[in-house]
């Protein structure tokens, strides 16, 4: 996970008893943002509200592509597109398109551990799951967005716990 005086500091965690409902809260462990859950045939999606209780981005998740793929739209931006794009066993790899450029987020699956990167390389984010918790959360430093940042390990937490089910 980078490291960074400037660096931003989040846990999203699965909110009990929903499981499939997140909440995110800072450093200082102040609820900043929350996800709730909806689903449907073709699609899934979770709407992403500030600590107010305003939509602040909508994650969806688009079940019929070969490979796993997220759009994150936001009022008046162009949409995001999370998409996974190489999977190994210990590794994974998901391109991140939109008005921002291209990112990376290279993930390790040994470690439970993801970076994002820009085009040139610099990491801007990094997430690493807690493994001995009641439920799966992700300790998350970002540099930039914290929106984009936190659908991105909404995205990942979601595939593996649709993996985890189809296993």
């Amino acid at each position: 996970m980078p490291a960074s005086a400037n660096a931003a500091g989040y846990v999203l965690s699965r909110k009990l008893p929903s499981m499939d409902s997140y909440i995110v809260r800072d450093d200082a462990g102040n609820e900043v943002f929350g996800a709730k859950h909806h689903t449907g045939f073709k699609t899934e999606h979770w709407d992403v509200t500030d600590a107010g209780g305003s939509k602040v981005a909508v994650l969806t998740h688009e079940r019929m592509h070969t490979h796993a793929t997220y759009i994150l739209n936001r009022d008046g931006q162009p949409e995001v597109r999370i998409v996974k794009s190489n999977w190994m066993p210990t590794a994974e790899t998901w391109s991140i398109d939109g008005p921002g450029g291209p990112l990376t987020l290279k993930g390790d699956l040994a470690d439970y551990a993801w970076e994002l990167t820009d085009a040139a390389g610099d990491g801007v984010a990094g997430f690493q799951r807690k493994i001995v918790t009641m439920h799966r959360q992700y300790a998350i430093s970002t540099k930039g967005d914290p929106v984009l940042v936190i659908c991105a390990a909404l995205a990942i937490d979601a595939e593996a716990e649709e993996h985890d089910r189809d296993a």
